[in-house]
């Protein structure tokens, strides 16, 4: 399989292939929050379930994750197995993993915005099943959860001012893409963010912002990609 990704460099932490993420930067000062919004913004809850499927429960915490000798900015998703079985997760290609694609402030509408997105891939199930036997897969025992980072700009260099986030009906907001693949050995699921799963991809951030260090002893669930600097003509 071969995935072409214009201006990218691939960036391996922890033995795992990844692909690029889109970011975009919008300083618009006052528009209306949509519906879809308002139903994230109100939760209560840290924890935002993307997918619920027979397997497994996929979330991401709304919390900003920083790590301590990197200049990013990180979110946390989480993987519960919420089966009776031991399952396996592929991770080992980005596509095949949940991750920001764009963020912004303020952002008008929920389909407005157009960013970058990642062609997702095919899945050849017998292989996955095969793999997951063969133990090259993430094992999550039942009832289980295991949890990875990701990061959220292109660019180590570039700076989020959460100042900005100064009143209750300002937000900050990311855009999710990517999919996951779970098996169980004998049955596999898909979980995919597309353009039919809007309500799927928004993570609404209200204040206040809540801030985390990664431990360093999580370093090896660290995945980050950086895009190239376009070089001037």
């Amino acid at each position: 399989m071969i995935t072409k990704i214009t201006n990218s460099i691939f960036i391996i932490i922890a033995s795992v292939i990844l692909f690029g993420c889109k970011t975009k930067y919008d300083t618009k000062e006052s528009v209306k929050v949509s519906a879809v919004d308002v139903k994230i913004q109100n939760s209560d809850s840290l924890r935002q379930i993307i997918f619920k499927g027979i397997s497994a429960e996929i979330s991401i915490e709304r919390v900003i994750y920083n790590f301590f000798d990197q200049k990013n900015y990180y979110v946390k998703f989480v993987i519960k197995n919420i089966s009776n079985k031991k399952i396996g997760v592929d991770l080992t290609n980005s596509i095949k993993q949940f991750y920001p694609n764009h963020y912004c402030f303020y952002c008008s509408n929920s389909e407005g915005v157009k960013e970058g997105r990642t062609i997702q891939s095919n899945n050849d199930y017998d292989q996955l099943k095969n793999d997951f036997k063969n133990g090259r897969l993430t094992i999550i025992n039942a009832k289980e959860e295991f949890h990875y980072y990701r990061n959220i700009c292109n660019y180590d260099d570039e700076k989020i001012n959460f100042d900005k986030i100064k009143r209750p009906e300002d937000f900050f907001r990311i855009r999710l893409d990517g999919q996951l693949v779970v098996t169980n050995g004998n049955e596999v699921e898909e979980y995919r963010l597309d353009d039919k799963t809007v309500d799927k991809r928004l993570v609404i951030f209200t204040i206040p912002i809540l801030n985390k260090e990664i431990p360093n002893t999580e370093k090896q669930f660290v995945y980050k990609v950086l895009d190239v600097r376009p070089q001037p003509d």
